[in-house]
């Protein structure tokens, strides 16, 4: 019974904030590496992205599937598979906020 415009505009939103954030956090990432080393740096980087991503992916599937054996209505499984989502987003939030840039800016 809900629209199909509804999770359309969430998962939109979704894209956009994490394409913007992911170019900032890979340039704050290399910003004090040494030129010698930015190819090591880059890779490392790279690969703990991709890592983190399948290990988020296989962690939500594991509770969507433990869900869907457990809620009678699969809308129920759902709600809790991206309810763990947010939760660990927001648990992210929290733990950046206290992250400052710490080098001096120039003009």
């Amino acid at each position: 019974s809900v629209p199909l415009w509804g999770p359309a505009i969430g998962i939109a939103i979704h894209g956009a904030a994490a394409g913007m954030s992911l170019a900032v956090l890979h340039r704050l990432s290399m910003d004090n590496v040494p030129s010698n080393r930015s190819g090591a740096a880059a890779g490392l980087y790279s690969m703990m992205r991709f890592f983190g991503s399948i290990i988020g992916a296989t962690i939500g599937g594991v509770i969507l599937a433990q869900a869907l054996n457990t809620f009678e209505r699969p809308v129920d499984a759902y709600h809790l598979t991206f309810g763990c989502w947010a939760a660990v987003a927001v648990l992210a939030l929290i733990l950046i906020l206290p992250v400052r840039d710490t080098q001096p800016t120039t003009a």
